[in-house]
């Protein structure tokens, strides 16, 4: 029976009370994943890895959302933690993945790099510049002025939800939110509450029921989170 030692990291703790996920510890630790990778995976070039989302569902499987630093750059990816027994099934969607994801020697684990999914179908679509235009004209037939947008990643929660921006050469032109679940009920709520005021909400511009994709009008403007930023540099400059 593990037993949490008094005065541990909080992520020891944890997973010393999780015995069913060997390597929790390591896989919610970004200088132990980082390290992990460099031991096992050293062709990745791996220099830091830096911890962004995690999901855990105890004595199950847990997910945790990496940006890793490597030489040539910043690298979106997540690694997918699993019983052993689950090794099997573990296996076969990393093969399914192709080169997108690896299997990590001596973890029940998995490395997915983005836009490598096991739930979110529609990331490899839209990595692919000719089927991104194919599923963008399904999507959104009436605005032919979004099928060869770029998109540009905002937030990626793996299997579950990938937020991401149109761009055109004249700067964003819409918003495309992709779900692994939860369309469904997301696009009925789009199409509802689009376009209202106070405050004024997104107008559904379309949607793909395969590709599980809602797009969104593009409402131009400054975040929560830039505004906080903004609030908190004046805070500091009155101190």
């Amino acid at each position: 029976m593990a037993v949490a030692v008094a005065g541990a990291h909080p992520d020891e703790q944890l997973a010393a009370r999780d015995p069913g996920l060997p390597g929790l510890a390591t896989a919610l630790d970004g200088a132990r994943f980082a390290a992990l990778l460099e031991a096992r995976a050293p062709w990745l070039g791996v220099r830091e890895a830096r911890a962004t989302y995690v999901r855990y569902k105890p004595g199950t499987a847990c997910v945790v959302a990496y940006s890793l630093t490597l030489a040539d750059g910043e690298r979106q990816a997540y690694v997918r933690l699993e019983r052993p027994d689950s090794m099997d099934k573990l296996t076969k969607h990393a093969q399914r993945a192709g080169d997108g994801a690896l299997l990590l020697p001596g973890l029940p684990a998995a490395l997915y790099s983005f836009p490598a999914d096991r739930r979110l179908r529609a990331l490899a679509v839209l990595a692919d510049e000719p089927a991104r235009r194919r599923l963008l004209a399904r999507a959104v037939p009436g605005r032919p002025d979004l099928w060869d947008a770029t998109v540009t990643p905002v937030r990626w929660k793996p299997e579950r939800r990938f937020v991401g921006v149109l761009q055109g050469p004249d700067g964003p032109r819409a918003l495309l939110k992709a779900y692994s679940s939860d369309f469904a009920r997301a696009s009925r709520a789009a199409k509802a509450l689009g376009g209202r005021e106070g405050p004024r909400t997104a107008l559904r511009l379309g949607r793909s029921r395969g590709a599980r994709v809602v797009a969104l009008e593009w409402l131009p403007g400054v975040t929560l989170r830039e505004l906080l930023a903004g609030a908190a540099g004046q805070d500091a400059a009155l101190a």
